[in-house]
């Protein structure tokens, strides 16, 4: 599973191409406090990471900072060491979320973030400009229903110590992607080189 988690920090931060779709907020009967409901199944979820990665200037000339957000179910352990993400086993539900703000901090920045209608190039700051969800994985034979996410939002609030996620988003068929969680987030400190390649504790991640 360590390939899972490898992937879903990487794609966070490579460029996505979204066409815009109408999103019908749906109600949904959310039987847990903290969930991602999609296609009429509900997966709880019971952690989050927040991924500190960097900066770079966008083609308006402004510096951005890069982060995500990692929501993983109950059912998934992870492992950390010195603030890196090192592996992870079991089997369950998450969702990775690239974010840009035009803040540096060591914690998630509240606000708005909706996924970018154009070309991810221009990474503006209040954007989402990858997103990605899996359901019903199993970490021993790595299967399950994998997405790009290319229509939706995500609002945080709250405080460094109890963020608050409200997420409302949409596959390429129009099939909504519903989630909230609250609760403690983990941070993890990455960076990136001058290639723009995703680094921890002085390693590529390949």
């Amino acid at each position: 599973m360590k390939r899972l988690i490898t992937s879903l920090i990487l794609l966070i931060f490579i460029g996505l191409i979204f066409s815009g779709c109408k999103i019908d907020n749906d109600p949904v009967d959310e039987t847990l406090q903290n969930y991602l409901s999609y296609q009429g199944r509900i997966y709880e979820l019971s952690q989050c990471f927040y991924l500190k990665i960097g900066s770079a200037v966008n083609q308006n000339q402004d510096t951005v900072y890069y982060s995500g957000l990692l929501f993983l179910s109950p059912g998934i352990d992870v492992t950390i060491k010195d603030d890196t993400l090192i592996d992870a086993t079991g089997k369950g539900a998450g969702l990775s979320a690239g974010m840009l703000s035009s803040e540096n901090s060591d914690s998630f920045i509240p606000g708005r973030y909706v996924t970018e209608s154009g070309t991810a190039t221009v990474d503006m700051p209040g954007t989402i400009n990858s997103c990605n969800a899996f359901f019903d994985y199993d970490g021993n034979t790595e299967q399950g229903t994998f997405l790009d996410i290319n229509n939706g939002e995500a609002v945080l609030s709250g405080t460094k110590d109890e963020m608050i996620a409200e997420i409302l988003l949409a596959d390429d068929y129009g099939n909504i992607i519903k989630g909230y969680y609250m609760g403690n987030v983990v941070s993890v400190v990455m960076e990136l080189d001058k290639k723009g390649k995703i680094v921890q504790n002085n390693k590529v991640l390949k």
